[in-house]
């Protein structure tokens, strides 16, 4: 079912912000705890700031702000194994929040600020 969740590769996200100057706005698997309630390292929980992210979540992404997502939806084999066990795991928390928020046609990829590290081969 998630993977009706379309994220674009890093290489199309970068293309995407270069042709349209796009403010970028990254939703990593902090901010879906934040939306979802739970504290994380560097940012403790409060509700008004989960209402702000879920809405800007909610935002399809435009020429002036790119919305993005881990591009994990699909090919999880292409991530090392403990990428892989942190998504999955990651999945059967958030699954059904997933798939009741994110509708819009596409998204940029947040891997764009950590463009290779969890990929099991690195030689792009």
């Amino acid at each position: 079912m998630l993977e009706k969740i379309k994220v674009k590769p890093i290489s199309e996200t970068l293309q995407y912000i270069l042709a349209h100057q796009s403010s970028v706005v990254r939703f990593g698997d902090g901010e879906i705890d934040l939306i979802n309630g739970t504290s994380i390292p560097y940012q403790r929980y409060d509700r008004e700031l989960a209402k702000r992210l879920k809405d800007i979540l909610l935002l399809p992404s435009s020429e002036k702000l790119l919305v993005c997502l881990p591009d994990v939806f699909e090919h999880l084999e292409r991530y090392n194994s403990n990428a892989r066990l942190f998504w999955e795991s990651h999945f059967k928390k958030y699954q059904t929040f997933y798939q009741v928020v994110c509708h819009s046609a596409w998204y940029g990829s947040t891997f764009l600020s950590r463009p290779y590290i969890d990929l099991q081969d690195k030689s792009q």
